[in-house]
Protein backbone atom coordinates (compact mmCIF):
# COMPACT_ATOMS: atom_id res chain seq x y z
CA UNK A 1 0.00 0.00 0.00
CA UNK A 2 1.40 3.11 -1.14
CA UNK A 3 0.00 4.99 1.53
CA UNK A 4 -0.89 2.78 4.81
CA UNK A 5 -3.13 3.92 7.24
CA UNK A 6 -1.74 5.88 10.14
CA UNK A 7 -1.38 4.93 13.94
CA UNK A 8 -2.70 6.92 16.12
CA UNK A 9 -1.53 6.47 19.93
CA UNK A 10 -2.82 10.16 21.42
CA UNK A 11 -6.63 10.24 21.17
CA UNK A 12 -9.84 8.29 21.81
CA UNK A 13 -11.88 10.37 19.47
CA UNK A 14 -13.57 7.40 17.19
CA UNK A 15 -14.22 10.00 14.88
CA UNK A 16 -10.72 11.25 14.25
CA UNK A 17 -9.98 7.75 13.92
CA UNK A 18 -12.67 7.08 10.86
CA UNK A 19 -11.90 10.52 9.39
CA UNK A 20 -8.16 10.84 9.36
CA UNK A 21 -7.29 7.64 7.37
CA UNK A 22 -6.34 5.83 10.65
CA UNK A 23 -5.91 1.86 11.68
CA UNK A 24 -9.31 1.02 13.79
CA UNK A 25 -9.18 -2.41 15.01
CA UNK A 26 -13.44 -2.69 14.43
CA UNK A 27 -14.61 -3.93 17.88
CA UNK A 28 -18.21 -2.84 16.83
CA UNK A 29 -19.25 -6.38 16.56
CA UNK A 30 -19.36 -6.14 20.41
CA UNK A 31 -21.77 -3.16 20.57
CA UNK A 32 -24.32 -5.00 18.28
CA UNK A 33 -24.53 -8.17 20.37
CA UNK A 34 -25.20 -6.05 23.27
CA UNK A 35 -28.05 -4.35 21.69
CA UNK A 36 -29.10 -7.46 20.01
CA UNK A 37 -29.10 -9.53 23.14
CA UNK A 38 -30.66 -6.67 25.34
CA UNK A 39 -27.46 -5.94 27.72
CA UNK A 40 -28.17 -2.46 27.91
CA UNK A 41 -26.83 -1.62 31.19
CA UNK A 42 -23.15 -2.40 31.48
CA UNK A 43 -19.76 -2.59 33.26
CA UNK A 44 -16.21 -3.05 32.05
CA UNK A 45 -13.21 -2.96 33.86
CA UNK A 46 -9.94 -3.48 32.29
CA UNK A 47 -6.16 -1.28 32.57
CA UNK A 48 -6.02 1.54 31.34
CA UNK A 49 -4.49 2.78 27.56
CA UNK A 50 -6.77 -0.63 26.94
CA UNK A 51 -9.34 0.80 24.40
CA UNK A 52 -11.72 1.87 26.81
CA UNK A 53 -12.30 4.94 26.33
CA UNK A 54 -12.48 4.87 22.15
CA UNK A 55 -14.93 1.78 22.85
CA UNK A 56 -17.37 4.47 24.88
CA UNK A 57 -16.37 7.01 22.30
CA UNK A 58 -17.73 4.48 19.33
CA UNK A 59 -20.72 4.31 21.31
CA UNK A 60 -21.46 7.89 21.35
CA UNK A 61 -21.27 7.79 18.02
CA UNK A 62 -23.13 4.91 17.13
CA UNK A 63 -26.31 6.20 19.47
CA UNK A 64 -25.62 10.02 17.69
CA UNK A 65 -26.99 8.29 14.65
CA UNK A 66 -23.56 8.91 12.55
CA UNK A 67 -23.88 6.28 9.97
CA UNK A 68 -21.27 7.65 7.91
CA UNK A 69 -18.34 6.79 10.25
CA UNK A 70 -19.36 3.26 10.62
CA UNK A 71 -19.15 2.56 7.14
CA UNK A 72 -16.95 -0.75 6.13
CA UNK A 73 -17.50 -1.80 9.88
CA UNK A 74 -19.02 -4.99 11.15
CA UNK A 75 -22.31 -2.82 12.61
CA UNK A 76 -23.03 -0.75 9.31
CA UNK A 77 -25.34 -2.85 7.91
CA UNK A 78 -26.89 -4.47 10.89
CA UNK A 79 -28.25 -1.31 13.03
CA UNK A 80 -30.84 1.23 12.53
CA UNK A 81 -28.84 4.62 13.86
CA UNK A 82 -31.64 5.85 14.91
CA UNK A 83 -30.55 9.18 17.37
CA UNK A 84 -30.82 9.40 20.97
CA UNK A 85 -29.26 12.16 23.16
CA UNK A 86 -26.17 10.89 24.79
CA UNK A 87 -24.63 12.02 28.27
CA UNK A 88 -21.00 11.50 27.61
CA UNK A 89 -18.60 11.55 31.32
CA UNK A 90 -15.07 11.15 31.40
CA UNK A 91 -14.25 11.21 34.75
CA UNK A 92 -10.72 12.13 34.29
CA UNK A 93 -11.77 15.49 32.98
CA UNK A 94 -13.43 16.32 36.27
CA UNK A 95 -11.56 19.64 37.72
CA UNK A 96 -11.12 19.48 41.22
CA UNK A 97 -9.80 22.70 43.89
CA UNK A 98 -7.29 20.93 45.90
CA UNK A 99 -7.77 22.93 48.93
CA UNK A 100 -11.11 21.61 49.88
CA UNK A 101 -12.17 18.78 51.57
CA UNK A 102 -12.40 15.49 49.00
CA UNK A 103 -16.35 15.48 49.30
CA UNK A 104 -16.72 18.65 48.34
CA UNK A 105 -14.34 19.12 46.00
CA UNK A 106 -15.32 16.05 43.91
CA UNK A 107 -19.32 17.34 44.24
CA UNK A 108 -18.07 20.94 43.08
CA UNK A 109 -16.43 19.62 40.03
CA UNK A 110 -19.02 16.98 39.28
CA UNK A 111 -21.59 19.88 38.80
CA UNK A 112 -19.56 21.84 37.34
CA UNK A 113 -19.54 19.26 34.36
CA UNK A 114 -22.73 18.18 34.45
CA UNK A 115 -23.31 22.58 33.69
CA UNK A 116 -21.43 22.16 30.77
CA UNK A 117 -23.04 19.23 29.52
CA UNK A 118 -26.63 21.01 29.94
CA UNK A 119 -25.57 24.03 28.70
CA UNK A 120 -24.89 22.51 25.35
CA UNK A 121 -28.16 20.29 25.29
CA UNK A 122 -29.59 23.77 26.33
CA UNK A 123 -31.45 22.36 29.21
CA UNK A 124 -31.55 23.92 32.51
CA UNK A 125 -27.98 23.53 34.38
CA UNK A 126 -28.20 21.60 37.87
CA UNK A 127 -27.84 22.96 41.18
CA UNK A 128 -25.69 20.51 42.58
CA UNK A 129 -24.26 17.00 41.01
CA UNK A 130 -27.65 15.90 40.29
CA UNK A 131 -27.19 13.31 37.52
CA UNK A 132 -31.03 11.84 37.91
CA UNK A 133 -32.36 15.49 37.14
CA UNK A 134 -30.26 15.80 34.23
CA UNK A 135 -31.65 12.87 32.29
CA UNK A 136 -34.89 13.29 33.40
CA UNK A 137 -34.93 17.35 32.00
CA UNK A 138 -33.00 16.00 29.06
CA UNK A 139 -35.36 13.09 28.29
CA UNK A 140 -38.46 15.45 28.74
CA UNK A 141 -36.91 17.49 26.51
CA UNK A 142 -36.13 15.11 23.24
CA UNK A 143 -38.99 12.68 24.09
CA UNK A 144 -36.29 10.18 23.52
CA UNK A 145 -34.68 7.89 25.97
CA UNK A 146 -31.10 8.72 27.18
CA UNK A 147 -27.73 7.18 26.50
CA UNK A 148 -25.82 6.83 29.22
CA UNK A 149 -21.49 6.54 29.15
CA UNK A 150 -19.18 6.88 32.09
CA UNK A 151 -15.65 6.32 31.63
CA UNK A 152 -13.12 5.60 34.48
CA UNK A 153 -15.79 6.06 37.05
CA UNK A 154 -13.07 4.77 40.04
CA UNK A 155 -10.42 8.13 39.05
CA UNK A 156 -11.69 10.20 41.96
CA UNK A 157 -11.25 7.00 44.58
CA UNK A 158 -7.40 6.50 42.92
CA UNK A 159 -6.95 9.90 43.61
CA UNK A 160 -7.06 9.17 47.57
CA UNK A 161 -6.12 5.51 47.20
CA UNK A 162 -3.84 6.11 50.18
CA UNK A 163 -5.70 8.17 52.53
CA UNK A 164 -8.82 5.99 53.96
CA UNK A 165 -10.86 8.88 55.35
CA UNK A 166 -10.98 10.99 51.73
CA UNK A 167 -11.77 7.56 50.24
CA UNK A 168 -14.73 6.97 51.89
CA UNK A 169 -16.09 10.38 51.78
CA UNK A 170 -15.66 10.09 47.95
CA UNK A 171 -17.42 7.11 47.72
CA UNK A 172 -20.19 8.26 49.48
CA UNK A 173 -20.47 11.08 47.50
CA UNK A 174 -19.89 8.39 44.27
CA UNK A 175 -23.16 6.02 45.34
CA UNK A 176 -25.30 9.61 45.90
CA UNK A 177 -24.48 10.38 42.25
CA UNK A 178 -25.37 7.51 41.04
CA UNK A 179 -28.01 5.92 43.23
CA UNK A 180 -30.80 8.03 41.57
CA UNK A 181 -30.38 5.68 38.08
CA UNK A 182 -32.13 3.25 39.43
CA UNK A 183 -35.63 5.00 38.98
CA UNK A 184 -34.85 5.75 35.78
CA UNK A 185 -34.87 2.75 33.53
CA UNK A 186 -37.82 3.80 31.19
CA UNK A 187 -35.41 7.18 30.89
CA UNK A 188 -32.80 5.06 29.72
CA UNK A 189 -31.78 3.46 26.51
CA UNK A 190 -28.58 2.42 27.01
CA UNK A 191 -26.01 2.69 29.88
CA UNK A 192 -21.81 1.73 29.81
CA UNK A 193 -19.80 2.28 32.55
CA UNK A 194 -16.36 1.87 32.54
CA UNK A 195 -12.92 1.74 35.51
CA UNK A 196 -9.67 0.06 35.89
CA UNK A 197 -10.87 -1.89 38.76
CA UNK A 198 -13.84 -3.89 39.45
CA UNK A 199 -16.55 -2.36 40.99
CA UNK A 200 -18.35 -4.09 44.63
CA UNK A 201 -22.03 -4.98 44.37
CA UNK A 202 -22.02 -3.42 48.02
CA UNK A 203 -20.80 -0.17 47.17
CA UNK A 204 -21.63 2.71 44.68
CA UNK A 205 -23.51 0.17 42.32
CA UNK A 206 -25.53 -1.69 44.53
CA UNK A 207 -28.75 0.27 43.88
CA UNK A 208 -27.78 -0.81 40.13
CA UNK A 209 -29.42 -4.33 40.51
CA UNK A 210 -29.75 -5.22 36.60
CA UNK A 211 -25.94 -4.47 35.78
CA UNK A 212 -24.23 -6.72 33.26
CA UNK A 213 -20.29 -7.25 34.35
CA UNK A 214 -18.42 -8.21 31.32
CA UNK A 215 -15.07 -7.89 32.94
CA UNK A 216 -14.55 -11.82 33.11
CA UNK A 217 -17.77 -12.67 30.85
CA UNK A 218 -16.14 -15.46 28.25
CA UNK A 219 -18.45 -13.52 25.14
CA UNK A 220 -16.81 -10.11 25.83
CA UNK A 221 -13.08 -11.05 26.66
CA UNK A 222 -11.52 -9.39 23.32
CA UNK A 223 -13.76 -6.55 23.89
CA UNK A 224 -10.84 -4.50 24.53
CA UNK A 225 -7.21 -5.29 23.36
CA UNK A 226 -5.75 -6.56 20.29
CA UNK A 227 -6.12 -10.68 19.35
CA UNK A 228 -2.86 -11.82 17.55
CA UNK A 229 -5.53 -12.20 14.67
CA UNK A 230 -6.39 -8.67 14.87
CA UNK A 231 -2.77 -7.63 15.36
CA UNK A 232 -2.17 -9.18 12.19
CA UNK A 233 -4.52 -8.12 9.70
CA UNK A 234 -4.70 -4.63 10.66
CA UNK A 235 -1.37 -3.54 11.24
CA UNK A 236 0.12 -5.96 8.70
CA UNK A 237 1.78 -2.88 7.01
CA UNK A 238 3.73 -2.18 9.92
CA UNK A 239 4.72 -6.04 10.86
CA UNK A 240 7.38 -6.14 7.87
CA UNK A 241 9.11 -2.92 8.69
CA UNK A 242 9.49 -3.91 12.20
CA UNK A 243 10.64 -7.40 10.74
CA UNK A 244 13.20 -5.68 8.76
CA UNK A 245 14.50 -3.45 11.26
CA UNK A 246 15.47 -6.13 12.88
CA UNK A 247 16.54 -8.75 10.55
CA UNK A 248 14.43 -11.28 11.58
CA UNK A 249 11.20 -13.06 9.50
CA UNK A 250 8.16 -12.54 9.74
CA UNK A 251 7.35 -15.32 11.80
CA UNK A 252 10.41 -14.40 14.00
CA UNK A 253 9.03 -11.02 14.62
CA UNK A 254 5.75 -12.37 15.22
CA UNK A 255 7.51 -14.45 17.79
CA UNK A 256 8.98 -11.53 19.73
CA UNK A 257 6.17 -9.02 20.15
CA UNK A 258 4.48 -12.30 21.52
CA UNK A 259 7.25 -12.75 24.08
CA UNK A 260 6.87 -9.06 24.78
CA UNK A 261 3.63 -7.90 24.74
CA UNK A 262 1.42 -11.10 24.71
CA UNK A 263 -0.68 -12.26 27.82
CA UNK A 264 -3.77 -10.69 28.94
CA UNK A 265 -6.77 -12.75 28.98
CA UNK A 266 -9.96 -12.63 30.93
CA UNK A 267 -11.68 -16.26 30.64
CA UNK A 268 -8.09 -18.06 30.63
CA UNK A 269 -8.69 -18.95 26.49
CA UNK A 270 -8.48 -15.49 24.71
CA UNK A 271 -5.40 -13.86 24.88
CA UNK A 272 -4.72 -9.95 23.72
CA UNK A 273 -1.98 -7.06 23.80
CA UNK A 274 -2.68 -4.05 24.98
CA UNK A 275 -3.10 -1.41 22.77
CA UNK A 276 -1.13 1.12 24.04
CA UNK A 277 2.09 -0.82 23.88
CA UNK A 278 1.22 -2.76 20.68
CA UNK A 279 0.74 0.87 18.53
CA UNK A 280 3.60 2.42 20.32
CA UNK A 281 6.10 -0.45 18.77
CA UNK A 282 4.83 -0.67 15.45
CA UNK A 283 4.56 2.64 14.87
CA UNK A 284 8.27 3.26 16.21
CA UNK A 285 9.33 -0.09 15.14
CA UNK A 286 11.11 -0.26 18.48
CA UNK A 287 11.09 -2.65 21.24
CA UNK A 288 11.80 0.06 23.46
CA UNK A 289 11.68 -0.41 27.16
CA UNK A 290 9.93 3.02 27.46
CA UNK A 291 6.45 1.63 26.10
CA UNK A 292 6.74 -1.98 28.21
CA UNK A 293 7.78 -0.01 31.27
CA UNK A 294 4.80 2.11 30.35
CA UNK A 295 2.29 -0.60 30.33
CA UNK A 296 4.11 -2.24 33.58
CA UNK A 297 3.16 1.53 34.74
CA UNK A 298 -0.48 1.25 34.15
CA UNK A 299 -0.43 -2.50 35.48
CA UNK A 300 0.61 -1.99 38.89
CA UNK A 301 -1.29 1.32 38.94
CA UNK A 302 -4.16 -1.14 38.34
CA UNK A 303 -3.09 -3.64 40.81
CA UNK A 304 -2.37 -1.27 43.55
CA UNK A 305 -5.93 -0.77 43.89
CA UNK A 306 -6.77 -4.33 45.11
CA UNK A 307 -7.16 -3.78 48.56
CA UNK A 308 -9.98 -1.56 49.34
CA UNK A 309 -13.51 -2.91 50.16
CA UNK A 310 -14.72 -0.55 46.99
CA UNK A 311 -12.49 -2.18 44.94
CA UNK A 312 -11.30 -5.74 44.00
CA UNK A 313 -8.44 -7.19 42.43
CA UNK A 314 -6.11 -9.72 43.67
CA UNK A 315 -2.73 -10.12 42.30
CA UNK A 316 -1.00 -13.87 43.05
CA UNK A 317 2.64 -12.68 42.71
CA UNK A 318 4.61 -10.20 44.43
CA UNK A 319 8.30 -8.88 43.72
CA UNK A 320 9.86 -7.11 46.47
CA UNK A 321 13.13 -5.58 45.49
CA UNK A 322 15.60 -2.72 46.24
CA UNK A 323 15.17 0.36 43.65
CA UNK A 324 18.90 0.47 43.03
CA UNK A 325 18.12 -3.07 41.40
CA UNK A 326 15.30 -1.55 39.37
CA UNK A 327 16.98 -3.35 36.03
CA UNK A 328 16.51 -6.96 37.05
CA UNK A 329 13.01 -6.10 38.17
CA UNK A 330 12.46 -5.01 34.93
CA UNK A 331 13.91 -8.35 33.49
CA UNK A 332 12.08 -10.39 35.69
CA UNK A 333 8.63 -8.70 34.98
CA UNK A 334 9.41 -9.36 31.21
CA UNK A 335 9.79 -12.97 32.04
CA UNK A 336 6.68 -12.83 34.22
CA UNK A 337 4.59 -11.82 31.21
CA UNK A 338 3.06 -15.05 30.14
CA UNK A 339 1.71 -15.51 33.78
CA UNK A 340 0.68 -12.10 34.09
CA UNK A 341 -2.81 -13.18 34.42
CA UNK A 342 -2.40 -13.94 37.58
CA UNK A 343 -1.69 -10.47 38.59
CA UNK A 344 2.04 -9.02 39.60
CA UNK A 345 2.50 -6.54 42.32
CA UNK A 346 5.87 -4.68 42.52
CA UNK A 347 7.38 -2.71 45.79
CA UNK A 348 10.55 -1.17 46.31
CA UNK A 349 12.26 0.33 48.87
CA UNK A 350 11.40 3.73 48.44
CA UNK A 351 8.17 4.19 47.72
CA UNK A 352 6.43 1.07 49.23
CA UNK A 353 3.62 1.61 51.71
CA UNK A 354 3.37 -0.52 54.56
CA UNK A 355 -0.66 -1.12 55.15
CA UNK A 356 -0.51 -1.61 51.53
CA UNK A 357 2.08 -4.29 51.93
CA UNK A 358 1.04 -5.71 54.45
CA UNK A 359 -2.38 -6.49 52.66
CA UNK A 360 -0.97 -7.65 49.69
CA UNK A 361 1.07 -10.11 51.42
CA UNK A 362 -1.68 -11.43 53.43
CA UNK A 363 -2.91 -12.05 50.06
CA UNK A 364 -0.81 -13.16 47.68
CA UNK A 365 0.67 -16.57 46.98
CA UNK A 366 4.34 -16.28 45.49
CA UNK A 367 6.48 -13.59 46.74
CA UNK A 368 9.82 -12.99 44.72
CA UNK A 369 12.59 -11.36 46.55
CA UNK A 370 15.54 -9.80 44.57
CA UNK A 371 18.17 -9.95 47.07
CA UNK A 372 21.03 -7.50 47.37
CA UNK A 373 22.99 -5.66 50.13
CA UNK A 374 20.16 -2.85 49.41
CA UNK A 375 17.60 -4.89 49.66
CA UNK A 376 18.74 -6.61 53.02
CA UNK A 377 19.58 -3.60 54.70
CA UNK A 378 15.96 -2.27 53.62
CA UNK A 379 12.85 -0.74 55.50
CA UNK A 380 11.23 -2.83 53.24
CA UNK A 381 12.86 -5.70 54.09
CA UNK A 382 12.91 -5.41 57.81
CA UNK A 383 8.96 -4.27 57.56
CA UNK A 384 6.81 -5.76 60.09
CA UNK A 385 4.37 -6.75 57.16
CA UNK A 386 7.56 -9.21 56.09
CA UNK A 387 7.38 -10.51 60.23
CA UNK A 388 5.67 -13.76 59.27
CA UNK A 389 6.99 -14.65 55.70
CA UNK A 390 9.51 -17.63 57.35
CA UNK A 391 6.11 -19.17 59.12
CA UNK A 392 3.80 -18.48 56.25
CA UNK A 393 6.40 -20.82 54.09
CA UNK A 394 6.99 -23.13 56.54
CA UNK A 395 3.46 -23.77 56.40
CA UNK A 396 3.05 -23.45 53.05
CA UNK A 397 0.56 -21.00 52.66
CA UNK A 398 2.55 -18.78 50.39
CA UNK A 399 5.56 -20.09 48.08
CA UNK A 400 9.14 -17.92 48.59
CA UNK A 401 11.14 -17.52 45.19
CA UNK A 402 14.40 -15.69 46.28
CA UNK A 403 16.61 -14.52 43.92
CA UNK A 404 20.00 -13.08 44.52
CA UNK A 405 21.29 -10.28 42.41
CA UNK A 406 23.73 -8.71 44.13
CA UNK A 407 27.21 -10.16 46.20
CA UNK A 408 25.11 -10.17 49.58
CA UNK A 409 25.64 -11.50 53.05
CA UNK A 410 21.82 -13.80 52.89
CA UNK A 411 23.86 -16.74 54.51
CA UNK A 412 23.18 -14.70 57.50
CA UNK A 413 19.44 -14.73 57.88
CA UNK A 414 18.68 -18.59 58.85
CA UNK A 415 15.15 -18.71 56.86
CA UNK A 416 16.81 -17.33 53.65
CA UNK A 417 19.16 -20.34 54.09
CA UNK A 418 16.72 -22.57 54.91
CA UNK A 419 14.70 -21.83 51.49
CA UNK A 420 17.30 -22.87 49.64
CA UNK A 421 19.35 -20.71 47.11
CA UNK A 422 21.25 -22.38 44.61
CA UNK A 423 22.16 -19.59 41.99
CA UNK A 424 25.02 -17.13 42.10
CA UNK A 425 24.20 -13.94 41.97
CA UNK A 426 23.04 -12.56 38.89
CA UNK A 427 25.36 -9.08 38.58
CA UNK A 428 28.38 -11.72 37.53
CA UNK A 429 26.41 -13.72 35.21
CA UNK A 430 25.90 -13.19 31.19
CA UNK A 431 23.05 -12.52 29.92
CA UNK A 432 21.69 -15.74 28.89
CA UNK A 433 22.43 -17.01 32.18
CA UNK A 434 20.67 -14.52 33.55
CA UNK A 435 17.63 -14.81 31.27
CA UNK A 436 17.95 -19.24 32.08
CA UNK A 437 17.73 -18.34 35.94
CA UNK A 438 15.11 -16.23 35.71
CA UNK A 439 12.90 -18.33 33.02
CA UNK A 440 13.51 -21.07 35.75
CA UNK A 441 12.22 -19.28 38.59
CA UNK A 442 8.80 -18.00 36.75
CA UNK A 443 8.61 -21.59 35.82
CA UNK A 444 8.27 -22.59 39.54
CA UNK A 445 6.23 -19.32 40.19
CA UNK A 446 3.46 -20.74 37.22
CA UNK A 447 3.80 -24.46 38.63
CA UNK A 448 2.70 -23.33 42.27
CA UNK A 449 0.07 -20.87 41.17
CA UNK A 450 -1.33 -23.90 38.78
CA UNK A 451 -1.51 -26.18 41.55
CA UNK A 452 -2.48 -23.94 43.89
CA UNK A 453 -5.73 -23.64 41.43
CA UNK A 454 -6.33 -26.85 40.53
CA UNK A 455 -4.99 -26.24 36.81
CA UNK A 456 -2.98 -28.43 34.30
CA UNK A 457 0.12 -29.59 35.42
CA UNK A 458 2.99 -27.15 33.60
CA UNK A 459 5.35 -29.85 33.59
CA UNK A 460 5.09 -29.95 29.30
CA UNK A 461 4.26 -26.26 29.12
CA UNK A 462 7.59 -24.19 27.63
CA UNK A 463 7.43 -20.74 29.48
Amino acid sequence: MDNPELILTNTHSFKQFRTENCIYVDKTRFAYELIKNKMTQCFLSRPRRFGKSLFLNMLKELFSGNKKLFEGLYIYDKYDFKSYPVIHLTFTMLEYDIHLDPDIALSNALKKYLGRIAKKNQIPEPDGPHLGNMIDDLYCKTKKQVVLLIDEYDKPLLSYINEPDARKKVLKTLKNFFSPLKDLTDEIKFLFITGVSKFSQVSIFSDLNNLDDLTMNPNYSTIAGYTQKEMEFYFKDYIPKLAERYDETIDEILSQIKSWYDGYSWDGKNFVYAPFSISNLLKHSDFSNSCFKDELVEQNDTIKTQNYPEISFTEKILVLYSKQDESFKDKLIMHLQPIRRFGIACYDDITFDEIQLAESVSKTKNINLLLSPQFLASDLFQSTALDGLAESYRQKRIQLFPIVVQPCSYKTIPWLVDIGINSEPLATLSQLKQDEILADIVVKNARKLSANEDETNLEDVNI
